[in-house]
């Protein structure tokens, strides 16, 4: 490498003999002005920032503000039927580090309530998760097909077939009146019941479910076992959680 660097030099050298004195006077000063330009910059850096270091540091910081202030944008597409862009890198990076946190802390409060196995305990890390699920990542994770709202329509759509025409006719306000309240309670009915179920099917998973899985497939192994018991007290307090936000995010 150095024999070949030599020789680089010494083509250089060769060709600047046979070059223009306009030529070689261009690369001089060519060399000047990079090696001024550069050294006024990292004076700039130094006097401004204090070095390259913070000066990177700055750089993050202000990538980062930017993402919190933008969110996943747009809320909804520009034209119909167009489907919601996928959120920038840092903003997804954002806001998967806010769910991993967020459910940090939800593990810790259940640890701490332990001894109540009760899935209906309010927890502010459900709130936090779905304010960042909601503007950092939209509906990444959830195709709009299962969207509550969505399911909600459907049931409503569903319950319109059963519904005589003759509840339509303005000369029957009161049959249009009962049958509207019936379609209301109903409605209400069957999203608390799916609502129920889902949490008491995570429950039990967690609770019944998981543990009596391990007892049958690990033995007394006691190192294996407790590795297990961890994971699936993680898995199934996770369920019972994403059940949380999935019916909260749908209300």
């Amino acid at each position: 490498a150095a024999a070949a660097n030599v020789g680089n030099k010494n083509n250089e050298m060769v060709a600047c003999q046979y070059a223009g004195k306009h030529t070689i006077l261009g690369e001089l000063i060519g060399r000047a002005v990079y090696q001024a330009t550069r050294q006024s910059l990292e004076e700039n850096l130094r006097y401004t920032f204090g070095g390259q270091f913070w000066y990177r540091l700055y750089a993050i910081y202000k990538k980062i503000s930017i993402a919190v202030r933008q969110g996943h944008q747009p809320w909804i597409p520009s034209q119909p039927g167009i489907p919601i862009p996928t959120p920038s890198g840092t903003v997804l990076v954002l806001g998967l580090l806010g769910m991993v946190v967020s459910f940090g802390v939800y593990l810790l409060q259940q640890e701490e309530r332990h001894e109540q196995q009760n899935v209906f305990q309010p927890s502010v890390s459900i709130l936090l998760a779905v304010m960042i699920r909601d503007r950092f990542l939209g509906s990444l994770f959830q195709p709009i097909a299962f969207h509550p709202v969505v399911l909600v329509g459907k049931v409503i759509t569903y319950c319109l077939r059963f519904i005589p025409e003759s509840s339509y006719d303005p000369q029957r306000p009161l049959q249009g009146f009962v049958v509207g309240c019936g379609l209301f309670l109903t409605t209400i009915a069957v999203s608390l019941g799916t609502a129920w179920g889902l949490l008491s099917a995570a429950v039990y998973l967690q609770t019944t479910f998981l543990p009596q899985l391990l007892s049958h497939t690990v033995g007394d192994n006691s190192t294996v076992a407790t590795l297990c018991s961890t994971a699936a007290h993680v898995v199934g307090t996770f369920c019972v959680w994403i059940v949380q936000i999935y019916i909260l995010k749908g209300a």
